[in-house]
């Protein structure tokens, strides 16, 4: 029997060994992998939650590359469009900038997994169809102001 609780955006969590990564200021940082410590060396790796796109939570297979877009399970799309989107968080990683020096630096990691969504009727104008530009949140009318979530990502 299946479970009848399901995600909106279903996650997965694992160790990552990441090449590159993003600074608060948004400079790339390159991952040091390996960290001399005491004579010994440790593999550096990441804890990262990220969203899981599989064939049977969006209806298309991520392997065989059948690319659709991500959306959110149960979101009724006449009234909204929607995306799974990974979310961010902070942590310390071994780098190197790029001005070639070594050190500790806050990074940016996977974090979850969530859903955005944002009004079927406005996709256009809030994804930046069209026109050719984006409009701001605050560039939409103000009574559907509240019903978008992080539309940019």
């Amino acid at each position: 029997m299946t479970e009848l609780v399901q995600d909106v955006c279903p996650s997965v969590s694992d160790w990552v060994a990441r090449s590159e990564a993003l600074d608060p200021y948004g400079n790339k940082l390159t991952i040091v992998q390996r960290i001399p410590i005491n004579g010994t060396v440790i593999n550096q790796y990441f804890y990262e939650t990220f969203c899981s796109y599989d064939v049977d939570s969006y209806g298309y297979d991520n392997n065989n590359g059948n690319h659709m877009t991500p959306q959110c399970r149960g979101i009724d799309k006449k009234v909204w469009s929607s995306r799974c989107r990974e979310n961010y968080i902070w942590t310390y990683g071994k780098v190197i900038t790029n001005t070639g020096d070594i050190g500790w630096s806050v990074i940016a990691i996977r974090g979850s997994c969530g859903c955005g969504i944002w009004p079927a009727h406005r996709t256009n104008e809030v994804m930046g169809v069209g026109r050719g530009r984006r409009v701001s949140p605050n560039q939409v009318n103000a009574e559907d102001n509240h019903l978008l979530v992080d539309p940019f990502f």
